[in-house]
């Protein structure tokens, strides 16, 4: 999770994606493009990276398991937007919201 000093104290800083609904990574890349990235800019210093519960629904879980570059590529993805998983949160209930 992320550590930011603030008024002396130290906060950790992290964004559930669970209020999104998103079943592929492509999906979970717009979203996070549209409103984990801009509020990660408001929040945070730029050299600051955001951590992520990431959640991982029946449909994303598979399209990540079915290539082994996948899950990879997704990581690449989310440092290049400053973003890291420090929780993952897998469920089998199919269009959660």
């Amino acid at each position: 999770m992320t550590a930011i000093r603030h008024s002396g104290r130290t906060i950790h800083v992290g964004y559930s994606t669970n209020v999104h609904r998103a079943e592929s990574v492509a999906e979970v890349l717009t979203f996070l493009d549209h409103v984990t990235v801009p509020l990660q800019a408001r929040l945070l210093p730029a050299s600051v990276p955001l951590g992520l519960d990431l959640r991982l629904g029946t449909a994303l879980a598979r399209e990540l398991s079915a290539s082994p570059d996948a899950t990879p590529a997704l990581r690449e993805s989310l440092a290049a937007r400053g973003l890291y998983v420090f929780i993952r949160e897998a469920t089998n209930a199919r269009n959660l919201h």
